[in-house]
């Protein structure tokens, strides 16, 4: 009888469909293996791998008694009332340092140590360009900026690594939004201006050309290859991307490593998939900044990536001014080298203009602050910025009144023509910003010339599109200082004339490379010794450069102005204006001289004809002309 209840149970069992429960049985059974074997062997799984390597030197020097694979177990410990002393199985050697670690005696760095007008460290840039892959086709806008200095130099090297980290492969050359002279709360509705209204230009193109080619530099996004076809997106914001999983939309971009994927993801779905025939601009929304971990690109990458954006030599001039006077306000000489300011000072920057009294804490907490400063500190001489003339002035007497600190300003130290140049310097960044709006102009003309042929028919003689592989470029007045930035930005131009034109912009310092002759006319009293601008220029100039100057000549001499003014008086409609407002020279004489050197002059450079040295010696027939150098 159990005999057969035996048979039938494993009958029973056997009908089962066991394998449907294969993987519970095979997990249970490696349970009760780890388990036997680590209660009852105590041992650990890696100490079942027949393969694993013996225990490095690290390994044994932080536990001594480790055996090595060929070694048996060791015993369990004695009870207490037999000590054994045994011989350790390893001894551990000390093994040889991988790194150096420097001495805690190190020279700590300084900041006089730094050459702030040195080379650009470029090469952490050059390595995150070189580890992107590049969309052609992309291209960045990075002008939707505004506010300080601060705002919107952090909002451009937001934008440009961004650029790389989506491999965009052109970027717009950064404009400057502008706040309103009269109302500081007005940040949008002020126009812009250049890039060289903040910054050195000509500095920021040669770092990016030199170690992140792959990202080209367009002065315009009508530049853009095929711009006719471009879609423009306005108004990004990259945590827009982010699906909600930042917790905190003010703080700094967690997500990056997903970035990308996102940033492509959102562009394809959307048919927004940019290409060198069908390019895609992306133009990002104000209060893009402060957002990029500068962790996340390692120390030397942080440290560098900023120095893209110098300030304008006009501007760092003048500061460099300011520091030398302050050394004086101070009583201690100024390092002639400007290397070093030995000054102990209190900066204030007091922030209580109309923009601010919103965000920062009013005066009379910021002046308490400053003040607790300078008692502590012991500091004597206080440098102020405050954009609001009242609480400066009230600031430097409370302050001369409490501690007998001596305030000063940029308007205080600096006196003369230094002054004029701090208060006029609006208008020369004005003068930039026509002079930017005339290089587009002649750009745009110059690529219609050369690949539009209806536009070109229109030139009599003309039937098909120009040759624009080698051309010249002449203006008058800032029509000069056009001609001097066009050469420097476009390889098309390489033959130019200024007439009596101040120079501004980058190619001021820069001047032009070699292969490109420029030659200057000024009128009379108007030449290199007394203008800054002709002299930085023509010394900066690796091309030829000629200058001349024209007896009798005055500013308006060098249009057809004085031509006409002859010919209205002549025929009586219109009246003498006394004087000779067009200098003495004759207009028609001035028209005929004009058209014979300039003539000469794009003839030499462009056609590579002979001159006869009227550009090193003068001329016989044209005694007015006084060749300055050449």
């Amino acid at each position: 009888m159990v005999q057969k209840q035996v048979s039938d149970m494993i009958t029973g069992v056997w009908r089962i469909k066991w394998w449907k429960y294969r993987y519970f049985l095979i997990a249970g059974l490696l349970l009760n293996v780890l388990l036997i074997n680590r209660f009852f062997f105590d041992q650990s799984l890696s100490d079942l791998n027949p393969f694993q390597s013996s225990p490095t030197d690290i390994e044994l020097e932080k536990n001594p008694s480790a055996p090595s694979k060929d070694q048996s177990l060791p015993p369990h410990p004695p009870p207490p009332s037999q000590p054994v002393t045994a011989e350790p199985l390893y001894t551990p050697q000390p093994a040889a340092p991988l790194v150096s670690i420097p001495s805690t005696s190190a020279k700590p760095f300084n900041l006089n140590d730094y050459d702030f007008n040195g080379d650009y460290v470029g090469w952490p840039l050059e390595r995150a360009c070189n580890e992107t892959k590049w969309t052609p086709g992309l291209v960045y806008v990075c002008d939707n900026n505004s506010g300080g200095i601060g705002n919107i130099r952090n909002f451009i090297l937001s934008c440009v690594r961004y650029g790389i980290e989506t491999g965009a492969t052109g970027i717009i050359m950064p404009r400057i939004q502008r706040r309103h002279e009269e109302d500081l709360a007005n940040l949008f509705n002020a126009g812009f201006k250049p890039f060289e209204y903040f910054f050195d230009g000509e500095h920021f193109r040669k770092a990016m050309g030199d170690h992140c080619p792959q990202m080209k530099i367009y002065e315009a996004l009508e530049d853009v290859p095929n711009a006719d076809k471009m879609l423009k997106i306005d108004e990004f914001y990259p945590k827009d991307l982010s699906d909600g999983d930042c917790c905190d939309g003010r703080g700094a971009n967690r997500h990056l490593d997903m970035y990308r994927s996102k940033f492509e993801n959102w562009l394809n779905t959307t048919r927004r998939t940019p290409s060198e025939a069908e390019p895609v601009s992306v133009r990002y929304r104000w209060a893009m900044f402060f957002e990029w971990p500068i962790y996340r690109d390692g120390p030397e990458f942080a440290a560098t990536f900023g120095d893209i954006l110098r300030l304008n030599s006009e501007v760092e001039s003048l500061a460099i001014k300011v520091l030398d006077e302050l050394s004086k306000f101070a009583g201690i000489d100024p390092d002639p080298n400007h290397k070093e300011l030995k000054v102990p000072f209190l900066g204030v920057h007091l922030r209580t203009e109309s923009d601010a009294l919103g965000f920062w804490p009013d005066f009379t907490v910021q002046t308490d602050g400053y003040m607790k400063e300078a008692e502590v500190r012991g500091l004597k001489h206080a440098y102020l910025a405050c954009g609001n003339a009242t609480d400066g002035h009230r600031f430097g007497e409370m302050a001369y009144e409490k501690l007998k600190l001596n305030t000063t300003s940029k308007l205080d130290l600096l006196k003369g023509d230094d002054l004029k140049r701090l208060t006029d310097l609006t208008w020369d960044q004005q003068a930039l910003r026509f002079v930017d709006v005339r290089v587009r102009d002649l750009r745009s003309l110059l690529d219609t010339l050369g690949g539009n042929k209806t536009f070109a028919k229109q030139i009599p003689g003309i039937h098909g599109v120009l040759d624009i592989k080698n051309v010249g470029v002449f203006g008058h007045s800032l029509g000069g200082a056009a001609s001097a930035s066009l050469m420097l930005s476009d390889s098309r131009v390489t033959c130019g004339a200024n007439l009596d034109g101040l120079l501004v912009g980058p190619v001021v310092t820069s001047g032009l490379p070699k292969g490109k002759e420029f030659l200057i006319v000024g009128a009379v009293g108007h030449n290199s010794s007394n203008d800054e601008s002709w002299s930085s220029f023509l010394s900066s100039t690796k091309g030829r450069k000629v200058e001349l100057s024209v007896k009798g000549a005055t500013h308006q001499s060098f249009n057809d102005f004085g031509y006409l003014y002859e010919l209205g008086r002549k025929f009586g409609v219109i009246p003498d204006l006394g004087g000779d407002p067009f200098g003495s020279i004759e207009g028609e004489r001035m028209l005929r001289l004009l058209g014979v050197w300039l003539g000469a002059w794009f003839d030499k450079c462009l056609r590579n004809e002979k001159e006869d040295g009227m550009f090193v010696g003068g001329s016989k027939v044209w005694p007015e002309v006084e060749v300055v150098s050449g």
